[in-house]
């Protein structure tokens, strides 16, 4: 897995969101962290509670809120 090419983050595809943040907690995951599909859950829904983020910054603050 940690020589899986990047995919394009910028989709405005609907589910590109939840599917970017499923393949970072996954990323975390094979990095030793233990992150668990309810971390998964609150993630997305804090992310999407949040609204269309301005930028990397809020995305990042919201989950790291959850």
């Amino acid at each position: 897995m940690a020589n899986q090419a990047m995919t394009d983050t910028t989709s405005s595809e609907p589910g590109a969101l939840a599917d970017n943040i499923v393949h970072f907690a996954r990323a975390l995951r094979a990095a030793g962290l233990p992150v668990g599909p309810s971390a998964v859950i609150d993630a997305i829904r804090a992310v999407e509670g949040a609204g269309s983020p301005a930028g990397k910054t809020s995305t990042g603050r919201c989950m790291r809120s959850s």
